[in-house]
């Protein structure tokens, strides 16, 4: 049979082009970082939530007018403000505290002050307010005569007869204006500041015409307590702050929808907080059913996490960088993938142990290897054999044209026949390799590889210090000192009388000394010369 050869430096040389096209094949350059428009965003400055607003307090707003000499005033003045039912204040009762305004800036005779007798003076009586007032220092000089606070005109709707106090009924505890809208009076017995109910049938407790600037029609009526749930809210629905029902009525339509149009330099559609000590609360909640195209959000702008500026489609900003903390992003089935900055790196962890990251400084990927993340650790062994086998192919994936550029690489089954521990079967049963593994075999092989030569160096050095040895002996032989130069023996060319040497004569060569030492000459050559063929088999 008839076998291949190939020499030792072919061998080094195809395991060096194999090294090349792993490393081509491996190589993960960096991720080019799109800079950021610093000009869209103020220096230094951080744009807070607004806070939400408190309830409306019980002060107000007067605005008076004061002359001084005659004169309208300027300057600063001390203020002090008292309230009383009736017009004069030596006959009338003073109503609540005096409140006392000093340092009151006064132009052109006008002052604007924020006064707060409480919220249980204006019961509906008439209330009546001495203004007294001191240059700044001076002792207070009480104005006459005292001001009548008067109503909105539109406040006094609510004197209308046509709000009746029921009592003795069903109603018993509310007021009602007729025909219109049932109100809940603040002592309430459920609690409730407003409790609106539908004692008619077919009727909604709350219901929204179609009015300028209000688009509530009638299929968004909203009922509270309504049993038959004809025109009321989804039945079975407790506890719930805000809620929004829209009816499979018209082609397009929102169940809640906010929209901010003010010219304030932060604007919200909808605030939503969850502050409550229940066991988990929620600031928002989402979800779908009942079909394939209801979806549980649509964001149609950029989304900001812990950042209220976002400067991408998705922005996060992370609450910290630990491996085990609430920073990133986590992606969770039997197991937890989180994607997160951990300061310097974008690190990719699995169940709090990171796997591997981007480094930050040279956007190379880089695979978690420290020994303490290892088991079972053992010398990988000869693979030189191995790697010769591997067949290197270029391809194109199957969603590539034609004409597209070719991938260079190794079909995964071939590989698994050599190296089953190369390749990787996902879910779905398809094979892939890791090439990052390839570039340990070249290693392993140029090893391997180098180990040989190294021997075959140690040999030929033996051979060298023989053929030496034999020169030497020649030279004894034939009168010749040891350190006669190489060039007069040529042990290779033997067979050529001419190349004889000129101190040889054809006598010496039938001497037995000579020719003994002749034949010794040629076998040792020979045998050198059979061996380097048998390595190169």
């Amino acid at each position: 049979m008839k076998r291949k050869l190939f020499t030792r430096r072919a061998a080094v040389t195809a395991v060096l082009l194999l090294l090349f096209v792993l490393i081509g094949v491996t190589w993960v350059s960096g991720q080019d970082v799109q800079p950021v428009d610093n000009d869209a965003l103020q220096d230094g400055e951080e744009v807070a939530p607004a806070e939400i607003r408190a309830p409306l307090g019980s002060a107000f707003t007067y605005q008076g007018e004061l002359q001084d000499g005659g004169s309208p005033a300027n300057g600063t003045y001390d203020l002090s403000f008292r309230l009383f039912d009736g017009a004069d204040p030596g006959t009338a009762t003073q109503i609540g505290a005096t409140v006392a305004v000093p340092n009151v800036s006064v132009e052109d005779g006008v002052f604007t002050v924020l006064l707060d007798f409480g919220a249980s003076p204006f019961a509906g009586s008439a209330r009546w307010l001495e203004i007294s007032v001191a240059r700044d220092g001076d002792s207070l000089t009480a104005l006459t005569p005292t001001q009548p606070l008067t109503a909105v005109p539109y406040a006094l709707y609510a004197e209308d007869d046509d709000w009746v106090y029921v009592s003795g009924s069903s109603l018993a505890g509310e007021i009602y204006h007729a025909g219109d809208v049932a109100l809940g009076t603040i002592s309430d017995p459920d609690g409730y500041g407003l409790n609106a109910q539908n004692y008619v049938s077919g009727k909604a407790a709350v219901r929204g015409a179609d009015q300028s600037g209000a688009y509530l029609y009638s299929e968004g009526m909203l009922g509270a307590l309504n049993s038959s749930n004809a025109f009321g809210l989804p039945v079975y629905v407790y506890n719930v702050a805000v809620l929004g029902v829209k009816p499979a009525l018209g082609a397009d339509g929102a169940a809640v929808y906010g929209w901010n149009n003010d010219d304030n330099s932060v604007n919200y559609g909808g605030i939503f907080v969850a502050d409550g000590a229940g066991t988990t609360n929620y600031g928002i909640y989402v979800s779908t059913a009942n079909g394939t195209n209801n979806y549980a959000g649509y964001f149609d702008g950029r989304v900001g996490i812990h950042q209220p500026a976002p400067i991408t489609d998705l922005h996060i900003a992370q609450t910290d960088g630990a491996l085990a903390g609430t920073g990133g992003a986590t992606f969770s089935r039997s197991t937890n993938w989180k994607i997160m900055h951990t300061g310097i790196h974008f690190s990719f962890v699995l169940d709090n142990v990171r796997m591997s990251y981007v480094d930050g400084y040279t956007g190379a990927y880089v695979q978690v290897s420290d020994e303490t993340q290892k088991k079972n650790i053992e010398p990988l062994g000869s693979v030189l054999e191995g790697v010769m086998q591997l067949q290197p192919v270029q391809f194109h994936y199957l969603r590539q044209a034609d004409d597209a550029v070719k991938s260079y690489g190794f079909i995964a089954q071939d590989v698994a026949a050599v190296f089953p521990e190369l390749a990787r079967t996902a879910e779905d049963g398809t094979m892939g390799l890791s090439y990052a593994d390839f570039g340990v075999l070249a290693v392993a092989s140029i090893q391997e590889q180098q180990t040989q030569i190294d021997a075959l160096q140690r040999e030929n050095e033996e051979l060298r210090a023989e053929l030496d040895e034999i020169r030497a002996m020649l030279a004894q032989g034939n009168g010749t000192t040891a350190g006669a130069a190489p060039s007069t023996l040529q042990p290779t060319s033997f067979a050529s009388a001419n190349a004889l040497p000129a101190n040889w004569t054809a006598a010496s060569l039938f001497s037995w000394s000579n020719l003994a030492l002749l034949a010794l000459a040629v076998m040792v050559v020979a045998l050198a010369w059979g061996r380097r063929q048998k390595d190169g088999v």
